[in-house]
């Protein structure tokens, strides 16, 4: 793996083989030749950036149970997250994840703010491409790249970039603190994907049964069952109810904070 213009630290090396590199031909990469990844990388271009992933950041968690992804900027013009996989997959599994993302998450997202990696790439003599390693100097303009924390992110929805190097070993210690997708987490997104598609194919579409949908009591209207509810048994109700809009299902978790353990 080739790091631009900074020698890293064996901690940073070994959380990115940990966490995104594959084997390939000539050594650990993002991408090998048989076109296997275990990066899955999404990235906003600013001034979005950040609004848009932190939906995709919080929502993967609290609807799928999924491990958070890493927080990056991009060292240009973009907000990236970094997808970590506990096996390798193809770039036709990959697809289908983006999809699940890009259906849920990001509907409204213009094509060209939104970039995902691995993306076909008619140059590669695999037809795809992966993005830039990170930490990195782009284009050597002294613009860096860098993982970055999810209560930073918001700060760099103008400029998203360091004007300096990170520190490797604090890059280290943000990914420390990351877990891959396992395979059975994996599925449960691709299954959620293929069931929305599936409905949509035969005109049936109706509220979402995806992981985490609360009960059908929950509507306009007050329940009985609602009504008896503690303060924490309703606002578990809001955090996993897919049907409402995601900010106020974000309220209920923050609120929820204070009776966890």
């Amino acid at each position: 793996m080739n790091f631009v213009s900074t020698t890293i630290t064996s901690r940073l090396q070994h959380e990115y083989s940990r966490l995104f590199l594959v084997t390939g031909r000539d050594g650990d990469c993002l991408i090998n030749e048989l076109g296997m990844v275990r990066a899955l990388v999404v990235e906003v271009t600013v001034p979005l950036g950040w609004k848009a992933l932190s939906q995709v950041w919080y929502g993967v968690q609290t609807d799928f149970g999924l491990p958070a992804p890493a927080i990056a900027v991009s060292g240009t013009d973009a907000i990236q997250l970094w997808f970590s996989l506990a096996n390798d997959i193809d770039s036709t599994t990959a697809e289908r994840f983006f999809t699940a993302l890009k259906l849920r998450y990001l509907p409204g997202i213009p094509p060209s703010q939104l970039r995902l990696f691995p993306m076909s790439d008619a140059s590669s003599v695999l037809g795809e491409k992966h993005t830039e390693l990170v930490p990195s100097d782009r284009l050597g303009t002294g613009h860096w790249s860098a993982f970055i924390s999810a209560d930073l992110a918001a700060i760099f929805d103008v400029e998203p970039w360091l004007d300096m190097p990170p520190n490797m070993d604090q890059q280290a210690d943000i990914l420390s603190k990351l877990e891959p997708i396992k395979p059975d987490k994996l599925l449960t997104v691709l299954a959620a994907i293929d069931s929305r598609t599936e409905r949509e194919v035969e005109g049936t579409a109706g509220p979402s049964t995806d992981m985490g949908s609360a009960s059908d009591e929950m509507n306009d209207g007050e329940s009985p069952e609602i009504a008896s509810m503690s303060p924490q048994e309703f606002l578990l109700q809001v955090m996993r109810d897919t049907r409402l809009p995601l900010q106020h299902r974000i309220e209920a978790a923050k609120a929820l904070l204070p009776y966890r353990t």
